[in-house]
């Protein structure tokens, strides 16, 4: 089985954050980082962003 980490830039309105999962199943892996670059894709940013 093949393993990897998934690290997050996280900005939020009181301050900004790295979360980090490590060792997780590589497809699982995948999957978390595809799912998130989708929703990001289609969220509604503030005017001037």
């Amino acid at each position: 089985m093949r393993h990897a980490s998934v690290v997050l830039d996280v900005a939020g309105v009181s301050g900004r954050w790295t979360v980090q999962i490590v060792d997780m199943d590589a497809g699982d892996a995948e999957s978390l980082a595809s799912f998130l670059a989708g929703a990001a894709a289609v969220s509604a940013l503030p005017d001037g962003v």
